[in-house]
């Protein structure tokens, strides 16, 4: 196998995110593709590719292209596109799961108010992943635990309207607020 060139990898990386915040799906699918392709191994564009994927709907696609280093949680990026392709093929425990295998890598981050017109954050944060993993829980009936991923991720972003509609849909909202409320 030929040795990689870090310039074309940088270029191909930099057109599939120029196609993708332009929602030209397929375009940014055709360079994904060609990134997967010159960089078999890497995880990084296995979640580009998972990515296109899951944006134009081919769950599988996402699923497949996410599942090695998503299902071991040794890429965030991976994870979180596995889980949320899992969500849409009612394979919720496998995608709670791999957001727990891969909790070292988001449990720190909070990128809330940190997205500019500028600049933006490829990665999900703690929030967006508690967010995911409650509705995996949600949709696998496991109530309790759902209703724990949703006060966390409204911990790490108080504005995390999914997560608080969620609450309040499991019949929790209203104690939520009277929580936070009390703490102000």
């Amino acid at each position: 196998m030929a040795p990689t060139n870090p310039h074309v990898i940088s270029q191909l990386r930099q057109l599939i995110y120029y196609h993708l915040d332009c929602n030209l799906l397929r375009n940014a699918l055709f360079f994904a593709g060609r990134l997967h392709a010159y960089e078999p191994r890497s995880s990084e564009a296995a979640y580009l590719l998972a990515l296109c994927h899951l944006r134009l709907g081919q769950l599988k696609a996402a699923y497949d292209s996410s599942r090695t280093s998503g299902s071991r949680g040794t890429h965030l990026g991976c994870s979180y596109v596995f889980a949320q392709a899992c969500l849409g093929l009612d394979r919720y425990i496998e995608g709670a799961l791999a957001l727990d295998r891969s909790r070292g890598l988001w449990t720190v981050r909070n990128s809330w108010g940190k997205h500019t017109d500028t600049r933006r954050q490829h990665l999900p944060d703690a929030a967006a992943v508690y967010c995911l993993q409650g509705k995996l829980w949600q949709a696998h009936a496991e109530h309790h635990k759902a209703i724990e991923c949703y006060a966390e991720a409204l911990k790490v972003n108080p504005l995390m309207w999914d997560a608080f509609t969620a609450l309040c849909d499991l019949g929790t909202g209203h104690v939520y607020i009277a929580l936070t409320s009390a703490d102000v």
